[in-house]
């Protein structure tokens, strides 16, 4: 059986070219973490560092990250804001669907099955939200962003 994560410590040399000067070689140092995600597909996620004692910290704070939020953050980590409001808007705050029937109309109490009412008024909330972050990493968002989102929304 694989296993379900692990990590390695990758050097790269890579030339790098400036102007006027001669070309040199740089070896870069990468923390590789692999795991498997939700689906059961293996994914890897590189990080740089700047030596290798501090690649063998970094693969130890992913494994832990691994270990109490499981692989959906790792595996999300290049979402934006915008990519989960689109889904949100698709997904979520649609249109609802009521049963179908010739007697449906002279109920009183029909229960939707799908859907929100308030799906039009909930999606004029989340524009300025959009507005705001625009493409920003769900990652970078803190606490310090959705209070000054907060405040740029109550001063008109």
């Amino acid at each position: 059986m694989p296993r379900q994560r692990t990590g390695q410590i990758v050097e790269r040399v890579v030339t790098r070219k400036q102007k006027g000067k001669k070309a040199k070689k740089v070896t870069l140092v990468y923390a590789r973490v692999s795991f498997k995600d939700g689906d059961g597909k293996v994914k890897e996620r590189w990080r740089l560092a700047a030596n290798r004692s501090d690649a063998k910290e970094i693969i130890k704070k992913l494994h832990t990250e691994l270990d109490t939020h499981g692989p959906g953050p790792l595996s999300h980590s290049n979402s934006t804001f915008t990519d989960l409001a689109t889904k949100y808007r698709e997904k979520i705050l649609v249109a609802p669907t009521y049963p179908e029937g010739p007697d449906i109309l002279q109920r009183d109490d029909v229960q939707k099955l799908s859907g929100q009412r308030a799906w039009r008024n909930a999606r004029s909330f989340l524009k300025p939200l959009e507005a705001y972050f625009g493409s920003r990493r769900l990652r970078s968002i803190t606490r310090q962003d959705l209070l000054g989102l907060f405040l740029a929304t109550i001063r008109y």
